[in-house]
């Protein structure tokens, strides 16, 4: 019986609301495959899966074939994508082809991740918690 193959998007990082297939420019994302029937899984495809971007652009890299892994970059640009898995045997044969839309961003938000803060009318940059960091690193002369 030959075996069926679905690749998995799972996005390096996870964001509230994402629309299903969407991603952004320049977005890491993991790809990795399903296969049915269980067993053999990856083993009934000798020389394991690699994955090709068949349409749009973008780059694979991280192929562990053995796997059925690889991480896909998205380009700096919006447009569709497609994903194909081939035998790495029989690369000529596809065995599983996904689709992802990828979208440019339509705002921008920033969020605080340190306690470096700006001090009014002097060029310095310096830290809530002084125990940590001094104005000597961040002292603009």
């Amino acid at each position: 019986m030959p075996v069926k193959l679905t690749i998995q998007l799972t996005p390096a990082v996870v964001l509230a609301n994402r629309v299903a297939g969407s991603y952004g420019i320049g977005e890491v994302i993991n790809l990795s495959c399903v296969v049915s029937p269980a067993a053999p899984g990856l083993a009934g495809i000798p020389g394991g899966v690699v994955f090709k971007v068949t349409k749009g652009s973008g780059r694979i890299s991280a192929a562990a074939p053995l796997a059925g892994t690889a991480t896909f970059t998205a380009a700096v640009k919006a447009e569709s994508v497609a994903i194909s898995a081939y035998g790495a045997n029989d690369p000529n044969k596809v065995l599983a082809t996904a689709g992802l839309k990828i979208i440019a961003p339509t705002g921008l938000k920033f969020v605080k991740s340190s306690h470096v803060r700006h001090t009014t009318a002097q060029p310095t940059a310096d830290s809530w918690d002084s125990s940590i960091w001094s104005r000597g690193p961040f002292v603009h002369r």
